[in-house]
């Protein structure tokens, strides 16, 4: 191939690369994320929040169920079910629009995890904020060595899932913050 032939194709590539790039930039959700962690952790997923809302004439009411999150300890070591850790988890109601924290639980119960089965929590964390606002979810999850002694590692998670449930024959589905809706 002429070096003419192959410098069109490498800046073909790197067009085509930019612009897959991009795409996929645009369409992940903006939302979600872990915005902030260290140590060693395991797999984890954020659960979908529940939004329930209902208005009467000029005032109405909005509760938000976030239930526990879903926590590995880390694969340290080859094969399945023989690396533990301790976990914890606290869950943040945030104002989507300021990030104030507006309420936080208290840590979790202790619960241990291995790398093949996740930790069993119970219970789901609930809050109603003021029904005009739009609201996210937090969660901090701890991983700490058995004997629960050492930290090995956390993570702050922003949930990006928030199944609405509207009481006045309004359309629900999934969104991205827990709001208001007409």
């Amino acid at each position: 191939m002429s070096s003419s032939k192959t410098r069109t194709a490498r800046r073909l590539l790197a067009v085509l690369s930019l612009a897959v790039s991009t795409v996929l930039c645009v369409v992940s959700p903006a939302s979600a994320a872990t915005y902030a962690s260290g140590g060693y952790v395991g797999s984890y997923a954020a659960p979908q929040i529940d939004c329930r809302h209902k208005i009467w004439g000029t005032t109405g009411v909005l509760q938000m169920t976030a239930p526990a999150p879903t926590v590995y300890a880390r694969n340290y070591r080859a094969g399945a079910g023989n690396d533990g850790a301790y976990v914890r988890y606290a869950v943040y109601f945030v104002d989507a629009r300021t990030g104030a924290v507006l309420n936080r639980t208290g840590w979790s119960g202790w619960s241990y995890a291995y790398d093949n089965r996740p930790a069993a929590f119970s219970g789901a964390a609930m809050y109603s904020p003021d029904w005009r606002g739009s609201y996210v979810v937090d969660y901090r999850i701890e991983w700490w060595a058995p004997g629960g002694a050492t930290p090995l590692g956390w993570v702050a998670h922003r949930a990006d899932r928030y199944f609405y449930v509207a009481y006045n024959n309004v359309a629900g589905g999934v969104w991205q913050t827990c709001m208001k809706m007409y």
